[in-house]
């Protein structure tokens, strides 16, 4: 009996296998490479874009702080030509109170003016409004002169009606 040989591939047949899997594994290679670069740039891009956010944060912070820097300066020059301005009201009012001290006439006109100022002078929410009774200042009969004539916890025939 005689055995029949397997025909073994020839050399050529071996040597382009091998040099298409060569081919295709260098392709492979390629490709890999080309995705890692791709995302070698996207990762760059994404630490840029992050960077410039911060950046535009921190001068947007800079910005709020300078301009809340302002703001304190304004504030305290406010406060300081206030507190002058009432400063001087103040000695206006000492040097004549103790000009006018001597005439009593001027004592009299000194303190309409006080009472006329705390008539200028904004009263609480519920006269304005009328009061618990409805009448007050600006309620209906009031007479017109802004006078209040009762207050808010006696009704206008002067009985209590509120707390």
């Amino acid at each position: 009996m005689t055995l029949h040989r397997r025909a073994e591939p020839s050399n050529n047949a071996v040597t382009t296998a091998y040099r298409r899997e060569k081919a295709s594994r260098k392709l492979e290679e390629e490709e890999e490479e080309e995705e890692e670069e791709g995302e070698e740039e996207e990762e760059k891009e994404k630490e840029e874009e992050e960077e410039e956010e911060e950046e535009e944060e921190e001068e947007e912070k800079e910005e709020e702080e300078e301009e809340d820097e302002r703001w304190r300066k304004r504030r305290k020059r406010r406060r300081s030509s206030r507190s002058e301005l009432s400063e001087r009201r103040r000695r206006r009012r000492r040097r004549s109170s103790s000009s006018s001290s001597s005439s009593s006439c001027s004592s009299s006109s000194r303190s309409n003016n006080s009472s006329s100022r705390e008539n200028s002078r904004p009263r609480d929410k519920r006269r304005y409004q009328g009061g618990l009774d409805g009448g007050g200042a600006r309620g209906p009969g009031s007479g017109g002169n802004g006078a209040v004539q009762g207050t808010s916890h006696l009704s206008r025939a002067g009985q209590a009606s509120g707390p």
